[in-house]
């Protein structure tokens, strides 16, 4: 009996001797630096609107991108914002979202792998999607959304008792739980500001027609659109022998009107039509 329990303490040994360690820990994820000459792809090209944001917002910041702040990266989150508002969910969602995305890749589609396979706005990895799937910020933004509905349904990621910052690292599962709170500003103000943009675009400008009457009292016939009938705008203004002319002379970005008399070389213009009939500029120009 001895000699069997010394064998069965020897079997014992040996099998915790050999018994798998338990697995590593899973490697930190790499933070991203603003500086660093990351390879990139578009999001899709920069519009007018994403540098002049840029330009008005980064002195505002004052978080990681103060200073760094591109009509490139404006154009990336914009097509985050973009993204939020095509699943019609709140504005908070993409202030979620680009917040993240300023934690993850400094709004910048990156298309190289820094941290281990992770790619794109989000830095997803491997399991998330394709390459292409991921480089893809609709497709990204939607993969985060989701994942951000399933953890807080019922619209409780909008409830404000969440603070952005904790969603943002219950998405991602971050190694660094504590650098999205510290850019959530930055991300509403940026994901704010271009939601409004996009809510409100500039009015572009349309032309409609008009007639100017030369005969003994000359006088202008415009009309506010294109299909209408009558002049909205009628009113004399200048001498027999005037030639009309028109343009935005105080850079409003509305063309008015106004003469020019050949006889003195001068013109004669209006700043609105609400001056009908009246010239808030006469200057000479030429030869009479």
């Amino acid at each position: 009996m001895r000699r069997t329990s010394r064998w069965a303490l020897a079997l014992t040994l040996t099998v915790a001797m050999v018994a798998p360690a338990a697995p590593a820990a899973a490697d930190p994820d790499v933070p991203v630096s603003v500086a660093a000459a990351y390879a990139t792809v578009s999001c899709g090209g920069v519009k007018a609107m994403d540098t002049a944001l840029a330009t008005r917002l980064d002195p505002k910041l004052n978080g990681t991108l103060r200073g760094y702040l591109s009509g490139y990266r404006m154009s990336c989150a914009r097509r985050i914002v973009e993204a939020v508002r095509a699943r019609g969910l709140a504005k908070r969602a993409a202030a979620i979202a680009v917040t993240t995305a300023i934690v993850e890749s400094t709004l910048q589609n990156i298309s190289e792998e820094v941290d281990h396979d992770s790619l794109g706005l989000f830095q997803q990895r491997a399991s998330w999607g394709t390459a292409a799937q991921r480089l893809n910020p609709q497709w990204a933004t939607d993969a985060f959304l989701n994942r951000m509905i399933s953890l807080y349904p019922n619209n409780s990621w909008n409830n404000t008792a969440n603070p952005i910052g904790v969603i943002c690292q219950a998405v991602q599962v971050s190694a660094y739980p504590d650098r999205y709170q510290v850019q959530a500003s930055d991300g509403s103000t940026i994901a704010y500001n271009i939601w409004d943009a996009l809510s409100n675009p500039p009015v572009k400008p349309v032309d409609t027609v008009g007639m100017f009457d030369p005969d003994e009292n000359p006088s202008f016939h415009l009309l506010a659109q294109n299909a209408a009938v009558h002049s909205k705008w009628a009113f004399e203004l200048g001498a027999a022998g005037d030639l009309p002319v028109t343009g935005d002379w105080d850079g409003n970005g509305k063309d008015s009107v106004g003469i020019f008399r050949p006889s003195g070389a001068s013109f004669h213009l209006t700043n609105s039509l609400a001056n009908t009939g009246q010239s808030d500029y006469i200057f000479t120009n030429g030869l009479g």
